[in-house]
This record gives structure tokens, C-alpha cells and sequence, in this order.
């Protein structure tokens, strides 16, 4: 006999867990597949939550990739070109507000675990974009005898 799932449960996921966080229009995002993965349910009910919730899932909270931006998103990947191979459509992508939208909507026994968990990662992102930053800056020190503009390109 099958044994029930127990619906209080919390969904176990692995402490190495993480997200590849793209950045897209100027925006750190998170694709469909992995808001799927990270909710424990499918990329189409991630979809179908978005199509049915329209109104709360604005541009700025999730879009669809161009099939310029999947093409550069295919090439840049680690992934194998497998994990491509069934998507007729470019994927959808998640920013951090998206993730904690889509935490909203669905109705899964993990969505204030995942939301937790994405907050972090994405604190984690920005973090790291700052340090990486300021590492290209140029220091006060260096700068004598610089003109301005080549220090605020150096910078940029």
C-alpha cells in the first residue's frame, strides 16, 4: 500500500542548494524552471499561476525572455544544451519580488521556506555585485595626477 504524503511536512532541500541569478534588462532574475524546482512544483504550474494573477505579476516583477536574450542565455550557460532541447518558448524570468509574488499565489507546503531562501540569495547577489564594484575602483590614492575623466572611466 502507498504511503500518504504528509502535507505538513516541509520539503527537504539540500543545504548546497543555488540559484543561478541572471541579470536581464538591468535586473537580477531567477528563471521559471527554477521558481518551479525551488516551490516543489512544475514550470507549467509557475506559468499558469502567472497567466491566472496577471494583475500581480507586473514587468517589473516577471517576463518572458526575447529569443535574443534566450540565445545569449543558451550560450552563456554551464548547463548542457539538453536541458534546452523541449522549450518551444523562451522561459519566463523571476525577479526577487516576482519569487516572493509567486510565494503568494501558490498554495505549496514550501512557499515561506523557498521565500526565505530566495530573499537571501538575492541579498547575496547584490552583495556580491557591490564587492565586485568596488574592487574595479580605482583608489583615492592612486588617483594624483589623473585627470577626472579618465578616473570616472576607469570607475565606470
Amino acid at each position: 500500500m502507498a504511503k500518504k504524503p504528509n502535507p505538513s511536512a516541509k520539503p527537504s532541500r539540500p543545504a548546497s542548494t543555488k540559484l543561478e541569478i541572471h541579470e536581464f534588462r538591468g535586473r537580477q532574475v531567477v528563471l521559471d524552471h527554477q521558481v518551479a524546482k525551488l516551490f516543489g512544483v512544475t514550470t507549467k504550474r509557475v506559468n499558469e499561476q502567472v497567466a491566472r494573477n496577471a494583475d500581480k505579476f507586473h514587468e517589473d516583477f516577471a517576463f518572458r525572455l526575447t529569443s535574443e536574450e534566450f540565445e545569449l542565455l543558451k550560450a552563456d550557460s554551464k548547463l548542457s544544451k539538453d536541458q534546452w532541447g523541449g522549450n518551444r518558448y523562451p522561459p519566463r524570468v523571476f525577479t526577487e519580488h516576482g519569487v516572493v509574488m509567486m510565494a503568494t499565489v501558490l498554495r505549496s507546503p514550501g512557499a515561506i521556506q523557498a521565500t526565505r531562501f530566495i530573499v537571501k540569495e538575492f541579498v547575496e547577489a547584490r552583495r556580491q555585485a557591490v564587492l565586485s564594484k568596488q574592487k574595479r575602483r580605482v583608489p583615492r590614492a592612486l588617483t594624483f595626477g589623473l585627470s577626472s575623466d579618465l578616473i570616472g572611466r576607469i570607475n565606470a
